[in-house]
């Protein structure tokens, strides 16, 4: 799939995961690697600033109930094998 925006952000090669419509507008989703695990970066347009940065995968999928766009995400990364939920 490819991306629908630019990536101002210049994330490595492999980080980035989907492009998906929500509400009518289109995104970008990444994760990539940060300095204490993986991040996520959701792109919404060409404009550097146009990006939503909720912080580490963990802490996004902690608060993913708090926004119906991270809901969203979250799906996405299910779909696409990104992530698999595990219950023990």
């Amino acid at each position: 799939m490819n991306r629908k925006f630019h990536d101002c952000c210049q994330h490595p090669d492999k980080s980035f995961i989907a492009s998906f419509q929500f509400e009518g507008k289109f995104y970008d989703l990444y994760i990539f690697p940060g300095p204490s695990g993986s991040y996520v970066c959701i792109r919404y347009g060409n404009e550097g600033h146009e990006y939503i940065s909720p912080g580490s995968l963990c802490h996004f999928l902690q608060n993913s109930y708090a926004s119906s766009l991270y809901r969203k995400a979250v799906e996405v990364l299910k779909e696409t094998g990104t992530i698999e939920f595990v219950t023990k």
